[in-house]
């Protein structure tokens, strides 16, 4: 999880969205279940999570949120898909990552 965090497309989904300071008054109308790599790594510690597929829909709802929030051509959108898509092409790396990890 660490790692992905690293990456240079990540950054901005490490925190939470700071809707004042980022001018987004209507951000929790159309996101209804926020989610960040942050909060997961903090669920992880506490662990709140069930079950590596409970994790698993986190990670794609972090992604989702800001595909369906930011409309496509802005840069998180951008980066959101391209986290999206390799998250695909590796076969559910961080996924993957999580369950060997489980228990």
């Amino acid at each position: 999880m660490t790692k992905i965090m690293k990456h240079k497309h990540t950054w901005v989904f490490n925190v939470p969205v700071d809707v004042v300071a980022l001018g987004l008054p209507d951000y929790f109308r159309i996101i209804k279940n926020p989610m960040g790599l942050g909060t997961m790594i903090s669920k992880l510690e506490k662990k709140s999570y069930s079950s590596p597929l409970y994790f698993a829909s986190n990670v794609r709802l972090t992604f989702n949120n800001a595909m369906l929030y930011n409309p496509r051509g802005q840069d998180v959108y951008h980066m959101a898909d391209w986290i999206e898509e390799l998250q695909v092409s590796r076969g559910g790396e961080i996924e993957e990552d999580v369950q060997g990890g489980w228990g």
